[in-house]
């Protein structure tokens, strides 16, 4: 696994997710993929987030984890290959 950058590890630890964090979201259908997988969003630039269909998003993080996409967005990374 590669080692993250310490603003990725805040950027991580600001959006891990409380209830009341504004502009989040997950699918209702996370359940159903592998734990490791299972993910939220916060910001619909985020190409995996943006194919949630509208009748299975949900608003807050849900109790998962941040998509990597959306944590390195928040940072200023890039998303290109």
């Amino acid at each position: 696994m590669a080692k993250r950058t310490r603003r990725a590890q805040q950027a991580d630890h600001l959006y891990r997710g409380s209830i009341d964090a504004p502009g989040t979201y997950h699918s209702t259908e996370e359940y159903k993929r592998p734990a490791a997988e299972q993910v939220y969003h916060n910001t619909d630039q985020c190409p995996e987030g943006r194919e949630i269909l509208p009748e299975h998003r949900a608003p807050g993080p849900g109790g998962y984890r941040l998509c990597d996409v959306c944590r390195d967005m928040a940072v200023g990374g890039s998303t290109a290959p």
